[in-house]
């Protein structure tokens, strides 16, 4: 068995997903009113992922338990699902253009400064490795210092803001 995070397939996913939806785009894009805190994107995560039909096993991470012959499915079911939230969110948008990445990339790389100034270590790619691997593999500062409790995931985006939080398009 494989266990999934929520949290790791969401996380600032939701807040910029710099590609176009592969869902259909039904529902009315809403605007974000502001953040999410890591508890609302894991429950909007675990509600999605138990509409797709899968078990949650811990509601406070999101954790699924994925036989490794359903991983595929699980992990169609995933981008599904964050594809959803974005668009309800109203985080859809065009794709990032190169001079949007690499603006998005200075904030990502103040937030790994101040996340390393609280302690935590974390290593951050080059512009041009971020500009590569951002619609397929984003780094996320964020996400780059693993998975924390809600005290301490509120302490570090209080005390270092999401670059996602902060980018203007």
């Amino acid at each position: 068995m494989i266990r999934a995070s929520a949290l790791s397939l969401i996380v600032l996913a939701l807040a910029l997903s710099g590609c176009a939806s592969a869902v259909d785009p039904k529902p009315t894009p809403t605007q974000a009113v502001g953040p999410l805190s890591q508890a609302d994107a894991i429950e909007m995560m675990n509600s999605c992922l138990e509409e797709a039909g899968w078990e949650i096993s811990d509601r406070s991470t999101g954790e699924v338990i994925v036989p490794p012959e359903q991983m595929p499915v699980f992990e169609e079911d995933s981008q599904a699902c964050t594809d959803a939230i974005s668009l309800e969110m109203g985080w859809n948008e065009e794709p990032l253009t190169e001079e949007e990445l690499s603006r998005l990339y200075e904030l990502e790389v103040e937030a790994a400064d101040c996340l390393r100034g609280m302690g935590y270590t974390l290593e951050v790619p080059t512009l041009q490795a971020f500009i590569d691997t951002y619609r397929t593999e984003p780094f996320i500062a964020h996400v780059a210092i693993g998975q924390l409790s809600q005290p301490e995931w509120e302490r570090a985006t209080q005390e270092c803001p999401p670059a996602a939080w902060t980018f203007q398009r």
